[in-house]
């Protein structure tokens, strides 16, 4: 094996070394933040290249990540425009929202669930995925961090604040009588008790819970009724 290797390391090209990491948010003992689609983790440098994010295998594939986007030439103005967009009773929750969620990984006891709650075509999503692109993605309705309260399945909502760490994600268009109030109870109660729901193994033995990482942002024509603990939440 040592012969091997030596011949490797004679014949190979000079290879950069690089470190890659599965989950989004913060690189545990450096100063970096990583974002899906960035061409390197965020420093007070600017850009560190050889810290890249590549999603972790077991990631389900219903659970998109974002796709990054240019530079806007005047950020500051188009920042006033997004805070005028709405009246401050609105914008103000939800901006302190988006903004907050690189702070989940410092470990806040309590956590927030911003609901954007209106009548269709009142532009509840567009207002949302207009503040996400604070996060260099693309305000639009697919594949970008957003999520469907409907469309997708239980499972992804249920763990997308997991894989999404430090950073928001959007559960869009609740609508009551379309959802099974069991999933929607099973999903806030986890996401505010800040706990994961606990699986067995094929082999019987006890797997991790993945304990939400992310900040939620929701819009719906509805809200969840009756339900006193969840709202409390």
């Amino acid at each position: 094996a040592s012969d091997w290797e030596t011949a490797i390391k004679l014949y190979s090209p000079p290879v950069q070394p690089r470190s890659a990491y599965a989950m989004t948010g913060w690189v545990p003992g450096r100063d970096a933040f990583l974002l899906p689609g960035l061409p390197g983790a965020i420093v007070p440098e600017g850009f560190d290249p050889t810290i890249v994010f590549e999603a972790a295998p077991n990631t389900p594939e219903e659970i998109a990540l974002p796709r990054t986007i240019s530079y806007d030439a005047h950020p500051a103005e188009t920042a006033r425009a997004l805070f005028a967009s709405a009246p401050p009773g609105i914008i103000m929750p939800l901006m302190a929202q988006i903004l907050a969620a690189p702070l989940v990984s410092v470990g806040h006891e309590h956590v927030t669930l911003v609901h954007l709650y209106g009548a269709s075509n009142s532009f509840k999503t567009s207002l949302a995925t207009s503040v996400f692109a604070f996060y260099g993605w693309a305000a639009q309705r697919t594949a970008m961090g957003i999520h469907s309260w409907s469309a997708d399945t239980p499972g992804v909502l249920r763990d997308a604040p997991y894989y999404y760490r430090d950073l928001p994600v959007l559960f869009d268009d609740y609508k009551a009588g379309t959802h099974r109030d069991e999933s929607v109870t099973a999903l806030i109660q986890s996401y505010g008790d800040q706990r994961g729901r606990g699986r067995l193994s094929q082999s019987g033995t006890m797997k991790k819970g993945k304990t939400p990482r992310g900040l939620i942002v929701s819009t719906g024509e509805d809200v969840w009724e009756d339900q006193r603990s969840t709202n409390t939440r």
